[in-house]
């Protein structure tokens, strides 16, 4: 969550992603589990900044 402004959901996936480097570097994930994390991650990342344009750019009410 970012400091003084609302929680942007798009920061949770980047701390998947950081936290499955640290489970890497430490043996705990393989570099495949890590790689299907990663590329889930960037792809959910895609969506939701894309679902997030969308929104912005809607006439819905406030």
């Amino acid at each position: 969550m970012s400091r003084g402004r609302k929680p942007d959901c798009r920061g949770s996936t980047a701390e998947v992603k950081s936290l499955a480097y640290a489970g890497m570097d430490i043996g705990y994930l393989s570099t495949d589990t890590f790689k299907t994390l990663s590329d889930r991650c960037t792809k959910i990342s895609s969506l939701l900044n894309g679902f997030i344009s969308f929104l912005k750019k809607s006439e819905r009410k406030k």
